[in-house]
C-alpha cells in the first residue's frame, strides 16, 4: 500500500478536492497489501463519498470496512452519519450505539467518542 496516495487522499479531502481524494483512495484499497490497513482506507472512502451526497458508495465502502474490522467503532460512527443522512434514523441509532458501546470506557478527552456522544444528544434532541 501506498503511504503516499493515502497521504495524498487525505489532503485532496481536507482540500475539498473529493473525486482526487477518491482516486487516491480507490488505488491504493486495489493495491495487494490493503488489508493492513483496509478498513481505514474504506473508511477514508466512505467519508469522501458521505461529502459528495454519494451516501449508496459511502456505504460499500463501510460495509467493506465493517467486514475486515467487524466491532471498529469508527466505521459504526460513520455508518450511523451516512444513514442519518439518507433519513433512516432507526439504522443511523443501531450503529452510533454500537460505536458507543465500545468506546463506554474511553478517556472524556478521546475526540472519536466525544464526537458520537454529542451527535447521540444532537439527535436525541
Amino acid at each position: 500500500m501506498s503511504l503516499s496516495d493515502i497521504l495524498e487522499g487525505k489532503i485532496a479531502h481536507a482540500k475539498g478536492e473529493y473525486q482526487r481524494a477518491i482516486t487516491c483512495y480507490t488505488k491504493t484499497i486495489k493495491e495487494k497489501d490493503v488489508l493492513d490497513e483496509g478498513a481505514k482506507i474504506h473508511r477514508y472512502a466512505a467519508k469522501t463519498y458521505l461529502a459528495l451526497d454519494e451516501y449508496y458508495k459511502a456505504l460499500e465502502h463501510l460495509e467493506e470496512a465493517l467486514k475486515l474490522e467487524p466491532m471498529e467503532p469508527a466505521s459504526h460512527y460513520q455508518l450511523a452519519l451516512v444513514y442519518h443522512e439518507m433519513e433512516e434514523s432507526e439504522k443511523a441509532m443501531v450503529h452510533l450505539n454500537k460505536a458507543l458501546k465500545v468506546w463506554e470506557f474511553a478517556d472524556p478527552d478521546y475526540k472519536p467518542a466525544k464526537e458520537a456522544r454529542e451527535k447521540l444528544a444532537e439527535w436525541k434532541m
